[in-house]
């Protein structure tokens, strides 16, 4: 049974794509929406806190949000970490990158399809850009 949506997020324009897809799916499925910031390290905190907290805000209102804030080098290992709870699914934006242009470009997204053992909803650099525009 689906509970929760996991939805990466680091305040990019493409991370947020992945909105309108979550919110959707959450409230057809009656799941939670769990949004996810991954910083590398303590400096990075902060500010992706607030970017992570807008986002939740950009959800609509029938859609039970909560933002997680980890810490970790990572970030890739700890949403595939996530997406190992058979409740959880993960719904993220990805350019798709190849394996090396991941790596040079630190592209969680990409890695994450890459070594995904799970079922998981990606959506391109053309999705919708707010929930507003995914029908909502």
């Amino acid at each position: 049974m689906l509970a929760t949506v996991v939805v990466p997020t680091d305040g990019s324009t493409l991370s947020q794509r992945a909105l309108p897809a979550a919110a959707a799916i959450a409230a057809a499925g009656g799941a939670g929406v769990r949004l996810v910031a991954v910083a590398r390290t303590d400096d990075d905190l902060a500010s992706l806190e607030d970017r992570a907290l807008a986002a939740a805000r950009s959800l609509p209102p029938a859609v039970a949000a909560t933002v997680d804030l980890v810490v970790d080098d990572d970030p890739a290992g700890v949403l595939l970490g996530i997406a190992d709870d058979g409740d959880n699914l993960l719904c993220f934006a990805s350019h798709d990158h190849t394996a090396i242009a991941a790596d040079l470009l630190h592209s969680v997204g990409s890695r994450v399809m890459q070594k995904a053992p799970h079922p998981f909803v990606v959506v391109g650099p053309n999705g919708a850009a707010s929930v507003a525009a995914g029908g909502e």
